[in-house]
Order: C-alpha cells, then sequence, then structure tokens
C-alpha cells in the first residue's frame, strides 16, 4: 500500500473520529441541558408502567398510575385505594348526626387517578363547604364513588347495591357526553351476557399496541437519557403513524355517531342509529334510576354534566382523519336532548362545560393534552362551579 493511500486512510479515520468525537460531545452536553432543566421528553404509558394496574384496582391498594396502556404519558401520580378499591378516603356506612353526606357517582372524572387526592375536586369541595358552613353546624362529608368505564346504568346498580347504604344527605350523579352513552350500551351488552369485567386487569391487549410497544421498549436503550426517550418516542410515532391514524379513524367513526347532526344522515350510521338513540334513553333511565333510588330515603338528588370539550376544543385529529364528519356533528345535541329529559322529569342539573370554557379560552390548561382528565386547576374550577350550585339550589336547606 502506497505512502499516499495511507496517509489518506489516517485522514479519514482522524475525520471519522473526529467527528464522532464533536457529535458525542454535542450529545452529551444536549443530555446535560436536558436534565438540568429537568425537561420531560414525550413517552409512551408501557406495559412495565401498567404493571401496578392489577393493585391499584383493588381495595387497600396501592400503586403509580401513568395513564391508559400505549397512551402518551401525561403523568405519574400515586394513587391509594381505601377498603372499597376507591381513589378516597375511608368512610363508615353509619352517618353521625352532625354530618351532611354528600355521594358523588361517575366514571374516572370522579375517580380522579390522574391528580392526588388532595387535589380531586371532591375533596375540595369537601374543604369549601365546610369552611363557608353551607349546611349550618354540620360537617359536610363528599364521598366519591368513581370507577373508569362505566356510565348511568352500572352508577344506579352501585348506587342500589352500595352508595345508599351510606346513607346520603345528597347524591351528585356525574354525566360524560364523550363516552357515557358508549359505555352504557356495552354495559347493557355485560349484563345481558351476565359477564363480569370488573377485574380491570384481565384486559386482552390490542396485538398492534402490544407490538408498538415492544418497539419502543427496544429502542430505549438509555431508561434514563432524556435524549434516547425523545428518540424512540419520534421513531416509533414515524413507524407507527399509518396504522395508528387507521386505529384513531375507527374509534371516530364508532365513538361520534350519538353526536350526529339533526337532519344529516352520516352513511355509516344506517345501521347503528338506533343503537345511539337507545343510548341516550339507557343513560336517561340510569340517572331517573338514581334519582328515584336518592328521593327514596329522602335525599336529594342532581346530575352534574361534566364539560364537553369537543363544544370548544374538538380532538386536532378529528377532521383531518374523518373529513366527511366535518359541519356533520353538533357536539351539544345529546346533552340538550338530555336536558329536556331531565327538566320534564324534575332532575336538578348542572353544566360545568360554560365555566370550563370561559378559562380554556383564557388559555388556563384544565386537562391533560393526551389524557383529557382534569388537571389540578380542572379539578379546583369543578369544585368551585359545583359549590356556587349547590349553593344556590341546597343551600336554605
Amino acid at each position: 500500500m502506497s505512502k499516499r493511500i495511507l496517509h489518506r486512510l489516517r485522514h479519514l479515520i482522524l475525520n471519522t473520529a473526529l467527528s464522532l468525537g464533536v457529535v458525542v460531545l454535542f450529545l452529551v452536553l444536549a443530555e446535560g441541558a436536558l436534565q438540568a432543566a429537568h425537561w420531560n421528553p414525550p413517552r409512551f404509558v408501557t406495559l412495565a408502567d401498567y404493571r401496578e394496574m392489577k393493585l391499584i384496582y383493588r381495595p387497600d391498594s396501592k400503586g403509580l398510575w401513568c395513564g391508559q396502556l400505549g397512551h402518551v404519558m401525561d403523568f405519574q401520580n400515586v394513587v391509594e385505594t381505601n377498603s372499597l378499591g376507591l381513589h378516597d378516603t375511608e368512610h363508615t356506612p353509619d352517618k353521625p348526626a352532625d354530618v351532611y353526606r354528600i355521594v358523588c357517582m361517575g366514571d374516572s372524572f370522579v375517580e380522579a387517578f390522574q391528580v392526588s387526592l388532595e387535589d380531586t375536586f371532591f375533596k375540595k369541595l369537601e374543604h369549601t363547604l365546610n369552611e363557608k358552613k353551607l349546611f349550618g353546624s354540620k360537617r359536610v362529608e363528599v364521598i366519591a364513588f368513581g370507577r373508569s368505564g362505566r356510565g348511568g346504568i352500572e352508577e344506579a346498580v352501585e348506587l342500589q347495591t352500595l352508595g345508599m347504604q351510606y346513607h346520603p344527605d345528597l347524591v351528585l350523579a356525574f354525566l360524560v357526553a364523550m363516552n357515557d352513552f358508549k359505555d352504557d350500551i356495552y354495559a347493557l351488552k355485560r349484563m345481558s351476557a351476565r359477564s363480569d369485567d370488573s377485574d380491570k386487569a384481565n384486559y386482552q391487549f390490542e396485538p398492534g399496541l402490544v407490538n408498538r410497544l415492544a418497539w419502543y421498549n427496544r429502542l430505549v436503550i438509555f431508561k434514563k437519557s432524556k435524549l434516547n426517550l425523545w428518540a424512540a418516542f419520534k421513531i416509533v410515532r414515524f413507524m407507527e403513524k399509518g396504522k395508528m391514524d387507521r386505529m384513531t379513524r375507527t374509534t371516530y367513526l364508532e365513538d361520534f355517531g350519538v353526536f350526529e347532526k339533526e337532519g344529516v344522515e352520516l352513511p355509516f350510521l344506517d345501521t347503528a342509529r338506533g343503537i345511539w338513540q337507545n343510548s341516550l334513553k339507557l343513560t336517561a333511565s340510569g340517572h331517573l334510576r338514581m334519582k328515584g333510588l336518592a328521593e327514596s330515603q329522602g335525599a336529594d338528588f342532581a346530575t352534574i354534566f361534566v364539560d364537553n370539550q369537543y363544544l370548544y376544543n374538538p380532538p386536532e385529529n378529528l377532521y383531518r382523519l374523518v373529513p366527511e364528519l366535518r359541519d356533520r356533528l353538533d357536539f351539544n345535541r345529546p346533552i340538550a336532548q338530555l336536558k329536556m329529559v331531565f327538566g320534564a322529569a324534575g332532575v336538578s342539573y348542572f353544566d360545568l362545560t360554560p365555566a370550563f370554557e370561559s378559562e380554556f379560552k383564557k388559555g388556563v390548561r384544565l386537562h391533560f393534552p393526551h389524557d383529557r382528565h382534569w388537571t389540578a386547576k380542572g379539578h379546583a374550577l369543578a369544585a368551585q362551579e359545583i359549590e356556587t350550585f349547590l349553593t344556590d339550589r341546597f343551600g336554605s336547606k
């Protein structure tokens, strides 16, 4: 080999080593800067993160809740449950004479795994009502019966079998327009099949989701490296974008039928329109049943409409993935129909949407960006608005 070729080879090796050194130095400095800034890169909720879910849904347990499997992680919150498996402190069925007891029935918004217990709306509401002595000399106690993935039908069942044992003076049933109708359809199917899915740890995960998370885990070589976590997230997002978009589109088509605008007939609903119409009746019947249960024991009842985010902040991908839905949905229609039914049946109700929409327009972050449940600020606003409603509606009692 000639001296000229050896010289060029050494030159190439030195330049390559220098370039690699510069890249490594840049990555080290960048990693150090990100660590110093406490930047949290986007990451997926993996099976490893989910390992404690089985414990969280059991009585007297403790675990780290990071959100739904495969979703982008918005938080890491330590959750402790009481003897009923609820995210709340311990309560006894016997009610002291000097206590005014409020029972809250609802789904994951009442469950509130996303925030600490002291930041939940029901704890803040309890504190405010006691501070303002809304019910005179009586001490207010708010009990949260929140379990994810259920609607009015299952809430009515639990109120009858368990909630009323706590002798409430007031029952507040929380209704979520974004999913209660679908949840009630599934609940009816489960009841008809006499199946029990209460053990949420036994969910069968979608194979594509597990495969995507497996790729993500392979790419995360240095688990404490923020750059590595960021790069792995971006690579998997790029690799799986088409598949994820197709899955999201299918979900939108399944979930948004209940918002079909009056006078518009969406082709994909031709065989399912009756199901969505029945879902409204199911949800309404669940709340009417809870009203009857409460009043049978001398308690007051009210439905609280959880803010309808679709009205003021629809999913950013909705019309990109399903352009045929543009201008063909009415996100207020099912709520307006339920309000008519409740009004005719004498059901007191309160809608949190106007207050949340007002704060959203001011730039206040009330929901987690991907999880879409309330942040601590969202819980604080809900507590404030419900306290105002209770003062106006029940304060004289």
